[in-house]
């Protein structure tokens, strides 16, 4: 009779093993699909910077006068893009390559350095885009082939910070 309570006991000890196991692989899981979920989101909206950039730097090269040219030149952000581009796949990578051994605590960690990064593009994405409603704003209140600012003699010239 004693041995049948031992057997429940051993049955429900490794019951327990199994579901804290279960529970463990579900959590790694779940932590990697964050991870890539927040990866391909960044690489979306990295891609959409870029063509945003791209856009805006189309308008201003079609703007009247010289003032437009430093603009465009600043706007040269392709560059830094590609290595945003590069950094998130040596992400993925690391992922792949260490998702057996790594910690989720890890995985975890990394996932919210892409959030991070995320945030931090959102901002930018948003003086961009207010950027480009100002500009559309003031080039389209001007006659046409009339500059935004002057031939640069004007030492008061407005600028675009």
């Amino acid at each position: 009779m004693y041995w049948m309570g031992g057997l429940f006991v051993l049955t429900l000890i490794g019951f327990v093993v199994l579901l804290v196991k279960w529970m463990a692989l579900r959590s790694r899981q779940s932590s990697i699909r964050r991870f890539l979920d927040s990866a391909d989101a960044l690489e979306a909206e990295l891609h959409d910077c870029r063509d945003r950039i791209r856009a805006l730097k189309a308008t201003l090269a079609e703007l009247p006068g010289p003032a437009a040219l430093p603009v465009i030149s600043s706007l040269d952000t392709d560059h830094q893009v590609t290595d945003a581009l590069k950094m998130l796949l040596a992400h993925r990578l690391w992922l792949r390559n260490e998702a057996a051994t790594a910690s989720v605590g890890e995985i975890n960690e990394a996932q919210l350095g892409i959030e991070r990064s995320r945030e931090k593009l959102s901002l930018q994405m948003r003086k961009l885009e207010s950027a480009g409603d100002d500009l559309a704003k003031a080039s389209s209140a001007l006659p046409p082939g009339q500059p935004i600012v002057g031939d640069g003699d004007d030492e008061s010239r407005p600028t675009l910070h």
